[in-house]
């Protein structure tokens, strides 16, 4: 097995194979291979001379409470069917995680495919996001309605700096790649965009991205993303949603951080009757889709201002991703004996401190801890994440909105 760096001159063709093979190369989807390998940074590995495995990744930010930290975004991880059970795809991303690290990254954070794969690499699973089916003639909602402009992708460029410009709450990521908004863009079968001019700019301000899995007349339709900058525009992007209720009786959506969406649908609960009964389609789900990962535990912290009294602990800290590295790497995870200090300033430096009590926890899940994506109790109880109960009663007095990252690829 050989791992190296992604070479455009010759491995173009076992990359687009690669992507057949996973179902990823669609029609009218070439195009957004050679963008996201043009943005990304790209990894490969080969097994007897062939290339069989892909991971890709893109630099970004993560907003964590009011401070914004360098973020690295795992974009693809795929292996061709020569390749599987090998452990192509858990090196490969190994090496993607210490790139990024020794490039400025603090976080890095992707979609999986599955619950437990890229556990041994680190990664904690993150909140639940809901996704809603609903009609759109049935929303309800107080802004007036407006005729909005068309968007395509050629207006790429503006739609990407509207997306990073929008409002951003805690755990939320952009990335920094226009490219990758094209990529995923042309990746939308039957996309379309509608949205509306900051009218003192003449600049893109708010605008939703769709994609029409069924019939494009009645749908269904998906929400790709809603990009906005306060909560006005957001009513009036549900407006344009309700808009269509017209004739489209199924729409899809990733619930926005920050918003319960059941409060946008006409009696929620005689539609959910309906819907058991067979007559109307509304539900909602909710499914932990993404995980993260720390990789700069200084940085991290340094940039932690929490509200509370200061709590100060030995950290013994399990980073699993250095089976997967090799000695020669300089970045071999965040493993190791701190002392760590979380409240309004925080830190941690190297070594143990006999006067304070110890947390013993795996990076997993004391990234999701500090993400708040569980208590520490919580943690201690069903985790990797342990220590006196003075001081987990402590560590839960920390509140931390609910993350949700928005945009990880």
């Amino acid at each position: 097995m050989i791992f190296r760096k992604y070479d455009p001159q010759q491995d173009r063709p076992a990359v687009c194979r690669i992507w057949e093979e996973t179902g990823w190369l669609e029609e009218g989807s070439k195009e957004s291979l050679q963008l996201s390998l043009e943005a990304c940074s790209s990894w490969v590995a080969e097994l007897t001379g062939e290339v069989e495995c892909l991971v890709q990744s893109a630099p970004g930010s993560m907003r964590y409470l009011l401070q914004e930290l360098p973020f690295s975004s795992i974009c693809a991880v795929m292996t061709g069917r020569a390749g599987r059970k090998q452990g192509l795809a858990t090196f490969l991303t190994a090496l993607a995680v210490a790139e990024a690290a020794s490039e400025g990254a603090m976080i890095v954070g992707l979609s999986m495919f599955e619950e437990g794969f890229y556990n041994r690499l680190g990664f904690g699973t993150g909140a639940y996001e809901h996704i809603i089916r609903f009609n759109p003639s049935r929303l309800v909602t107080t802004a007036e309605y407006r005729p909005p402009k068309r968007l395509t992708t050629a207006d790429y460029r503006e739609i990407h700096t509207c997306r990073a410009n929008r409002l951003r709450r805690h755990g939320c990521c952009t990335i920094f790649s226009p490219e990758l908004t094209k990529a995923h863009m042309l990746e939308c079968k039957n996309g379309f965009g509608l949205g509306y001019d900051d009218e003192s700019k003449g600049q893109l301000s708010h605008h939703v991205w769709f994609s029409i899995a069924g019939l494009v007349e009645r749908g269904a339709y998906r929400v790709e993303w809603l990009s906005y900058r306060n909560w006005r525009q957001f009513l009036e992007l549900v407006a344009v949603i309700q808009s269509l209720g017209d004739e489209v009786a199924t729409m899809n959506l990733t619930e926005p951080p920050g918003i319960q969406f059941q409060s946008f649908v006409h009696k929620p609960f005689m539609e959910r009757r309906f819907n058991l009964s067979g007559n109307a389609e509304y539900q909602i789900e909710a499914y932990a889709n993404w995980q993260m990962r720390i990789i700069d535990l200084h940085g991290c912290l340094e940039q932690t201002h929490l509200n509370g009294e200061e709590v100060s602990f030995n950290l013994e800290l399990d980073d699993p991703i250095q089976e997967f590295l090799g000695r020669d790497q300089k970045w071999r995870g965040i493993g190791g004996r701190y002392v760590v200090t979380l409240g309004p300033r925080s830190g941690a430096k190297p070594g143990t401190d006999p006067k304070l009590p110890t947390l013993t926890a795996s990076v997993n899940d004391f990234t999701r801890m500090w993400l708040g994506v569980l208590s520490a109790s919580a943690l201690s109880a069903t985790g990797a994440l342990h220590g006196p109960p003075e001081l987990l009663s402590k560590l839960d007095a920390f509140y931390l909105p609910t993350p949700h990252p928005d945009w990880i690829i």
